[in-house]
């Protein structure tokens, strides 16, 4: 089994992980994790899993050099986007919420931190998860007609 296959099974068994702790609502998520008790580790944990499912994805649907048809190329690119997406997905939520354990409420003055910020972080996030299935979604429709 080459290492590519070997990566990519990580990346898909710490995603299943990652699920089974967001979905159980474990109280691993809740610790913190820096003295100060600021930074929850479910938001590393989340941050992770935002960044292990476009990784994955890509890992398992490219396996060479780059490809000669240039529609490949715009599923790469995709993906690529997906992976800043996700990369940066912790530092805008930050910027919505105004903490890291990304909590918002009505008695917020500015948008920061806002019930409307929370929505938009709700956004932020479906497109964080949305966007690399869309383009998986995609190449899959592409592969079968093809």
């Amino acid at each position: 089994m080459n290492s590519r296959k070997i990566l990519l099974f990580v990346c898909l068994g710490l995603i299943a992980f990652i699920l089974f702790l967001l979905l159980s609502g474990s109280p691993v998520l809740t610790a913190a994790i820096d003295p100060a008790g600021k930074l929850p580790a479910g938001t590393l944990i989340t941050w992770l899993g935002f960044i292990l499912l476009p990784l994955s994805i890509y890992i398992g649907i490219f396996n060479g050099p780059a490809a000669q048809d240039p529609l490949l190329n715009i599923f790469r690119m995709g993906l690529l986007v997906a992976f800043v997406l996700s990369l940066l997905w912790g530092f805008a939520a930050y910027g919505l919420a105004g903490n890291w354990s990304y909590s918002f409420s009505s008695g917020a003055e500015q948008f920061v931190g806002s019930v409307r910020a929370g929505e938009f972080f709700w956004y932020l996030n479906y497109l964080t998860a949305g966007w690399p299935l869309f383009v998986l979604l995609l190449y899959l429709g592409y592969r079968l007609v093809n």
